[in-house]
């Protein structure tokens, strides 16, 4: 059972990792910004990490604490766009 969740989930988070390809390929070039690069990898990697810990090194405690990150990563990234977009300037 242990094998069937760890493939299903390297094979979502290949999924997401093309999505997130294809979404950055289909923007508008003034879109993304250098600080939505960083806010991106830094979720998809707490995502890799705690499902790293949680199923294949088996340190479920961790992992759950590293979880929350993603969630933390994502709200912080949503608040600093919102922030930028209110707040650019006019060019």
């Amino acid at each position: 059972m242990g094998d069937i969740v760890l493939i299903g989930g390297a094979v979502s988070f290949t999924l997401l990792l093309i999505g997130i390809f294809f979404a950055v390929q289909e923007s508008r070039a003034d879109s993304f910004h250098i600080f939505d690069y960083f806010f991106l990898a830094a979720i998809v990697l707490t995502f890799g990490l705690a499902n790293y810990l949680w199923f294949v090194a088996g340190s479920r405690e961790v992992g759950k604490i590293v979880a929350i990150w993603v969630v933390g990563n994502v709200a912080l990234g949503l608040y600093f766009r919102s922030v930028y977009t209110r707040y650019r300037p006019n060019t």
